[in-house]
């Protein structure tokens, strides 16, 4: 029963540590991600806008 009972916290302090670590940093990763997206298409809508601004 000792041995159940250490995998048992064994596997809850992992699921904890996956938890905080991986899953939290994957947050962060889309989170730039997605402001990198944005970037890019505030990019081309300016050379869009620039772009129409030279045709008379």
């Amino acid at each position: 029963m000792d041995i159940i009972a250490r995998t048992t916290q064994f596997l809850n302090d992992a699921a904890q540590w996956f938890d905080q670590n991986i899953l939290a940093g994957l947050g962060g990763f889309l989170r730039a991600l997605l402001m990198f997206i944005i970037t890019i298409l505030r990019f081309f809508i300016d050379v869009i806008q620039w772009v129409t601004s030279l045709i008379p």
